[in-house]
């Protein structure tokens, strides 16, 4: 199951590729916002979207090992680091490229 958490642009965008579980929370969220958000997640939760600054914060509190999820982060900049990531979700979910 796949999940994405980032600001209301980000959730209307890929949520309409399908994806259930879609919470929005602040880009300038503090971490435990950003943990109560993943704590919400559904157990069979896999993949998780997350915005750049948001998965920066876990990142820099070394809380992502903390989760068993793999994290997709989404590019709030206008370097897009990994656009292949994101275009192969696109895929796996739509079934086209994008």
């Amino acid at each position: 199951m796949k999940a994405i958490i980032g600001t209301e642009d980000d959730v209307i965008g890929f949520g309409l590729t399908g994806i259930d579980q879609r919470l929005v929370i602040p880009m300038d969220a503090d971490l435990p916002t950003i943990t109560d958000a993943l704590s919400q997640l559904d157990d069979e939760t896999q993949t998780v979207l997350i915005n750049e600054s948001l998965l920066t914060k876990l990142e820099y509190h070394d809380k992502t090992d903390d989760y068993n999820h793999t994290f997709i982060m989404i590019p709030d900049t206008d370097k897009t680091p990994n656009i292949d990531e994101i275009e192969s979700l696109a895929k796996e979910t739509l079934g086209i490229d994008i």
